[in-house]
C-alpha cells in the first residue's frame, strides 16, 4: 500500500516538473526587443476641441516641452462634461497630429475610465487607452501606445514602445462595443452602484474597464470606497448587468 502512495506522489511529483517546464519553455520561447520609446505631453481645450475637430482645425494641441512642467502638480479643477465618444475623437485627432500611418488599424487592448465618486453625472474624469498597431505588414514589429487623458487638466500624456516580438497581446473590436461607458455606469448605478455611493458619502471612486483579456464581453464598473469596493459587469453589447457584489480593499 506504502509503494503504492509513494508511486502515485512520485507521478504527481513529475507530472508538476513537467508542467513547470513547459511554462518555462513557452515563457523563453517568447521573442521581445524593446527598439525604442518614447513619451510627451500636450496641451489641448477640452471646451471647444470637439467642434474644433467638426470644424477641420488641424492645431488642436500644443507640446509642453520642459520635463518640469510634467512635473508640475495640477490643483483641484471643476469636473467637464466629457463622453466617452468625446475621448475616442481626441484619440483620432491626436493620432493624425502625432504619428505616421499604421500599416494596418489600430486595436484596443484595454479601455479603463475613472471618476470621483461625487462626480458621477458628469461622467468619466480621465481615461487611460492601450493600443496596439504594427509599422508594416509584418506583425512581428509591433507598436503599444499609452495615453492619458485628463479633460478638466487640459491635456493628453502619451507613452510609445516600439517592439521587435512575438508576443501575444489580446486585443478586441471596439465596433463591437455598443454600450457606451456614460451608459454603462447609468447601468451600474441601478445595479447597487448609487446606493454604495450613499453609504460612502460620495468618498470614493469609480472606474470602468474593458479589455482584450479572455475576450472580455462587459464592461467591469468598479466602485472603491475606504476599505471595500463593490463591482458590476454590465454587457458591451446589450447592457444587461450582473452585480458582482462586494470585495474588501486592502
Amino acid at each position: 500500500m506504502k509503494k503504492k502512495v509513494f508511486l502515485l506522489i512520485l507521478i504527481a511529483f513529475c507530472l508538476l516538473c513537467v508542467c513547470a517546464m513547459s511554462v518555462l519553455y513557452i515563457a523563453e520561447d517568447v521573442h521581445k526587443t524593446t527598439l525604442s520609446s518614447q513619451s510627451g505631453v500636450y496641451e489641448f481645450d477640452s471646451q471647444s476641441i470637439i467642434q474644433d475637430i467638426a470644424l477641420g482645425k488641424t492645431d488642436l494641441f500644443s507640446i509642453i516641452p520642459n520635463e518640469t512642467d510634467y512635473a508640475t502638480p495640477i490643483p483641484n479643477l471643476p469636473p467637464v462634461k466629457f463622453t466617452s465618444s468625446a475621448y475616442l475623437q481626441v484619440i483620432d485627432a491626436f493620432d493624425q497630429r502625432l504619428y505616421e500611418k499604421m500599416a494596418n488599424q489600430w486595436e484596443y487592448n484595454s479601455i479603463n475610465y475613472s471618476l470621483d465618486c461625487k462626480d458621477v453625472y458628469y461622467g468619466p474624469q480621465e481615461a487611460y487607452f492601450h493600443i496596439v498597431g504594427s509599422l508594416s505588414s509584418d506583425s512581428q514589429f509591433r507598436v503599444d501606445r499609452l495615453l492619458y487623458i485628463y479633460p478638466y487638466r487640459n491635456r493628453v500624456e502619451w507613452e510609445e514602445f516600439r517592439y521587435d516580438t512575438d508576443e501575444f497581446i489580446p486585443t478586441f473590436d471596439y465596433s463591437e462595443v455598443k454600450i457606451s461607458a456614460e451608459k454603462a455606469l447609468e447601468i451600474a448605478e441601478e445595479y447597487g452602484g448609487e446606493e454604495f455611493r450613499h453609504i460612502e458619502n460620495n468618498q470614493c471612486l469609480i472606474s470602468l474597464s474593458i479589455s482584450g483579456r479572455q475576450q472580455m464581453s462587459y464592461w467591469t464598473v468598479r466602485y472603491i470606497g475606504d476599505g471595500r469596493s463593490y463591482e458590476i459587469h454590465v454587457d458591451k453589447k446589450n447592457g444587461t448587468a450582473q452585480a458582482v457584489g462586494q470585495g474588501d480593499e486592502k
